[in-house]
């Protein structure tokens, strides 16, 4: 689609006039004849101004049912911000706003509450965000392809941790430069990092915004990352393995929608390929990712116990992740869960809460990152305008025993790790 349809809206030819510059949503709360605003989440601990407001809402809505009138503007991101119009008013409780911009069902901030107890009050129903990506013309926000527009300006850092990649980073980076090339990019990076391979990582394709860096010691998986966020230079960041082979269209379809709110963490779902099978010009087969459908048997190693033989269709059952918000699971899984290190887009300032540093080996650092991210006001949104394909290969850990064994280590990590302070820096 080279152009939005005709039926262009007010905010998209608005929009168009600053460039496509990023934007949020902002709302405007009345009480009596006072106004109060309220962003959206950017991964950073709520501003004092922020405490303030909600203090003074709180005092004023004590009870949870109570109507307020709500003005939801669009605007550019950054200062000096530009508003592009109103997406909508509407008369709702203080409590159903603050959670549908991300801030949870509560008024309460404190510095000190842990991952796990504040992802009981998360919501992840976008569907503000999805309202005004259809005001910008994208038809289906999860699976229609977006419209058009200059990304020229769009800044972009690609991750991607290496170890045991030496057979198929090439591949993978010649289908990031694909993609890029549909993107029209012309500010980005992709940063490899070798995670101390004994044979040095190398890369045959030659591209000045492609570099790898080498640890001198064995960081890991999560650690690896880590490295690539401190160097990287852009706000828009996209972790990837060295096994994942992208879509054409894959880096275009989740730039656009990171330019429509700074909390969501975009998600694209997989396909497998046997080992060693090169770059994908079609569609990804993605009903084959587990987060589609998948069979759980009694005894699965993870965070919860699983009793019984359960089939999970995680997609559908939760309305493409909107009503897997609160802490609700589904059997072993929750939203946490379907965020996957392989391909996973989001803002900066929720990249810098970094992977946790203890984990060795297999294991969920990513979902583990993700319940992080989540409980600091990202939204998780999956993308099925696009996929990856995933290249089977041996098991890193050198056997399923081994991997069996690390994974059984880091869900000990990850327990300790959902049990520290959401705000704080993950403890060594």
């Amino acid at each position: 689609m080279d152009r939005i349809t005709r039926d262009v809206s007010d905010l998209y030819v608005k929009w168009e006039g600053t460039g496509f510059q990023a934007l949020e949503i902002v709302v405007y709360i009345y009480i009596g004849d006072i106004k109060y605003e309220i962003v959206l989440p950017n991964g950073n601990p709520m501003s004092q101004q922020m405490q303030n407001v909600l203090r003074v809402l709180k005092e004023n809505n004590a009870n949870s049912i109570s109507k307020s009138h709500c003005e939801f503007f669009v605007r550019t991101r950054k200062k000096p911000y530009i508003c592009i119009g109103k997406l909508l008013e509407l008369e709702c409780s203080t409590i159903d706003c603050l959670s549908w911009m991300g801030w949870g069902r509560t008024f309460d901030f404190d510095a000190y509450v842990s991952i796990n107890d504040r992802l009981e009050y998360m919501n992840n129903d976008y569907w503000l965000i999805e309202l005004l990506a259809k005001k910008m013309g994208v038809k289906d926000f999860i699976k229609g392809e977006c419209p058009r527009i200059d990304l020229s300006y769009v800044g972009l850092s690609i991750i991607i941790p290496g170890f045991g990649i030496h057979e198929t980073i090439d591949i993978v980076v010649e289908s990031i430069i694909r993609a890029i090339s549909f993107s029209k990019l012309k500010d980005w990076e992709c940063i490899i990092v070798d995670d101390a391979n004994i044979v040095p990582l190398t890369i045959k394709q030659k591209n000045e915004n492609v570099r790898v860096v080498r640890s001198d010691s064995k960081i890991y998986c999560g650690g690896a990352r880590n490295k690539g966020i401190e160097l990287a230079k852009y706000n828009n960041i996209m972790f990837l393995d060295g096994d994942t082979i992208l879509q054409e269209n894959f880096i275009y379809e989740h730039l656009f929608r990171q330019l429509l709110a700074p909390n969501i963490l975009t998600v694209s779902f997989r396909e497998y390929l046997p080992e060693g099978k090169g770059i994908q010009s079609r569609q990804a087969n993605i009903e084959q990712d587990t987060r589609m459908k998948t069979l759980y048997s009694s005894g699965r190693l993870g965070l919860l116990p699983v009793n019984k033989e359960m089939e999970v269709c995680a997609f559908d059952e939760t309305d493409a992740f909107k009503r897997f918000g609160y802490g609700r699971r589904i059997g072993p899984v929750d939203l946490a869960f379907m965020v996957k290190g392989n391909n996973m887009f989001m803002q900066d300032k929720y990249a810098k809460i970094k992977f946790p540093p203890t984990f060795v080996g297999y294991g969920p650092e990513d979902g583990t990152f993700a319940a992080k991210a989540i409980a600091r006001g990202d939204m998780v949104v999956p993308v099925l305008s696009t996929g990856v394909f995933h290249v089977n290969h041996a098991f890193r850990s050198g056997s399923e025993e081994e991997r069996n064994k690390e994974l059984r280590f880091n869900l000990i990590q990850q327990e300790q790790c959902l049990n520290t302070s959401v705000w704080n820096e993950w403890e060594e």
